[in-house]
């Protein structure tokens, strides 16, 4: 079911997580978007500025991330694993990750 935005985005979720603050949808082509406070770079957008509208995860600048299957919103920081079973966070979980960042292999 695809979701049309106030904004006129459009979003096709296979998964979604909602916290305290924030909103992270997994589409059906593996990216990752995240709306909501940002003030721990929990959007993973590379700044602290609170996304109003929904903006991709990006690995770094210009490189959204993608393969994603599975996303979880936590307070302060974002975890989402992919299809290779790697485990992705943004957010300050006590280290700042300003962009999505492969912790381990969890397979």
């Amino acid at each position: 079911m695809k979701i049309t935005l106030p904004n006129k985005q459009q979003l096709d979720p296979i998964s979604l997580s909602v916290s305290d603050d924030n909103l992270a949808i997994v589409q059906k082509d593996g990216s990752v978007f995240v709306a909501g406070s940002n003030d721990r770079y929990q959007c993973g957008t590379g700044t602290i500025k609170e996304q109003k509208n929904f903006q991709q995860v990006m690995v770094r600048e210009n490189r959204p991330l993608g393969n994603i299957i599975q996303v979880l919103s936590m307070d302060g920081y974002t975890l989402m694993v992919d299809n290779d079973g790697y485990i992705w966070i943004c957010g300050n979980s006590g280290v700042i990750y300003t962009y999505a960042t492969r912790m381990r292999d969890v397979s």
